[in-house]
């Protein structure tokens, strides 16, 4: 993957658990019409509450899309690092490769899953990425 198309796409990553949180709202309260564009942090807060069907699904939708936001300017910092530095291309897309892989790994399982050996599993793959990031 080149570098460039690398950072693109963790964008589209990092966005994707909001897309899901938007899709399980709509779920939750029944309609796309009622998710609440005005207010939608409060309407979290209150379909978190209220409603124990999609409670745990909407928090982890959230937590995935905070930790994508959180992990993002460390990748650009190192991608943009290693272009700047003329850092072979072919290792720089390898290890963005990699980081783009574990960061879907992570999404998966931090929102589809919510027992402990899949928790571990997450955090590896959270680690790694941040690895991925750091060897850039």
């Amino acid at each position: 993957v080149n570098p460039l198309n690398a950072l693109l796409f963790s964008i589209v990553l990092f966005n994707t658990p909001h897309i899901m949180r938007v899709y399980f709202t709509s779920k939750a309260t029944g309609s796309v019409s009622k998710f609440r564009n005005d207010n939608p942090r409060g309407q979290l807060d209150k379909l978190i509450g209220e409603n124990k069907e999609y409670a745990g699904i909407l928090s982890r939708c959230q937590a995935a899309h905070n930790n994508g936001l959180e992990s993002f300017p460390v990748f650009a910092a190192g991608v943009l690092a290693a272009l700047l530095l003329k850092v072979d291309p072919t290792y720089a897309g390898r290890i963005a490769t990699v980081h783009l892989i574990s960061r879907v790994a992570f999404n998966v399982l931090y929102i589809f899953t919510s027992s402990r050996l899949p928790a571990a599993c997450r955090s590896l793959c959270w680690f790694l990425s941040l690895l991925t990031s750091c060897q850039l």
